[in-house]
């Protein structure tokens, strides 16, 4: 670890963590980003969401170990991912941004220091994301994300909304959010999702700027834990989580239907929900899934999300 670069007393990288229930992993995720060979002073900003194992007291140990470094603050109520996101970024006073989540880890020392540098040799992006290596809890690799014909390029709306996605863990971007502007925009987040924050963010960014998605894996992303009954993916039922990606499209065409197109992304999940149905016989709660789209996309052609969802099941899309 190297504190050099920055003249002023505020760092130059806020590494931002969410956690929440994450005692077995945490450590291994601090460790990660304490080792960084890097000549960018950073500070690792920690947002706890109320974990009531022993989360707090891991990282309060941390905290009093690296305190020119550590920042803790940890909720007393449980506020959800979105909200906790948000106000972990509102807190970080670096100038670029890079996020963690609380079980998972850097696996490049050089991580910080190359990110920081392309960001500062190209003023034109806004964001730079990373290669996610994907791992099982026993750390085997199950693949890496984005596809490898998109590395090296520069993603747009247009494309994420066809659903394209890019990993905002381990991407660094620019602090833009402490303007009045670009903060009320990122405020959106909270707004249209307690739990999903990712896809809010990513739309987010798009619409503010450039974002480039390098070639290099920095990062690796555990999908498949044996413990974390806490986690989003294992807390919550596929119907369950189905049913807030809906509420969070609506959410989202509330506020952007003028500028955005959103077949794509609800044909997505209107075939998820199909399959569900198909599968459980749950056709009653798939006509209440369908019927809370919004009229522009229940139109029987132009925009009918259930006939590109059929078509799709249909030819294995």
């Amino acid at each position: 670890m190297d504190q050099k670069k920055n003249g002023d007393n505020e760092p130059y990288v806020s590494v931002y963590i969410l956690s929440y229930y994450h005692e077995e992993y945490i450590v291994k995720a601090l460790e990660s980003v304490l080792c960084q060979e890097t000549d960018y002073s950073f500070e690792i900003v920690i947002a706890d969401d109320c974990s009531q194992d022993k989360t707090p007291e891991i990282l309060e140990e941390y905290r009093l170990k690296y305190p020119g470094i550590i920042r803790v603050f940890i909720n007393k109520e449980n506020l959800g991912i979105s909200l906790n996101h948000l106000n972990c970024i509102k807190k970080c006073r670096g100038k670029y941004l890079i996020e963690l989540d609380g079980d998972d880890c850097f696996i490049d020392k050089n991580k910080i220091q190359d990110q920081v540098s392309f960001m500062e040799s190209n003023k034109g992006y806004l964001c730079a994301s990373t290669v996610l290596e994907i791992r099982d809890s026993c750390g085997n690799i199950l693949g890496h994300t984005p596809d490898k014909e998109l590395l090296n390029t520069e993603l747009t709306l247009n494309q994420f909304m066809q659903n394209i996605n890019f990993p905002t863990t381990g991407m660094v971007i620019r602090n833009i959010f402490k303007s009045e502007y670009e903060l009320s925009q990122l405020e959106l987040m909270a707004q249209v999702s307690r739990n999903i924050d990712d896809l809010t963010l990513c739309i987010i960014i798009l619409r503010l700027g450039r974002v480039f998605l390098g070639d290099k894996c920095t990062y690796a992303h555990y999908s498949r834990r044996k413990t974390g009954l806490h986690n989003y993916n294992s807390y919550f039922s596929a119907m369950k989580i189905l049913e807030q990606h809906i509420e969070l499209l609506n959410g989202l065409f509330h506020y952007l239907s003028s500028e955005i197109d959103f077949t794509e992304r609800y044909s997505y999940q209107i075939k998820n929900a199909l399959k569900i149905a198909i599968r459980k016989f749950k056709w009653k709660w798939f006509l209440s899934i369908y019927k809370q789209l919004p009229s522009l996309y229940r139109t029987p052609f132009r925009k009918s999300v259930l006939l590109k969802s059929i078509k799709a099941i249909v030819f294995g899309q």
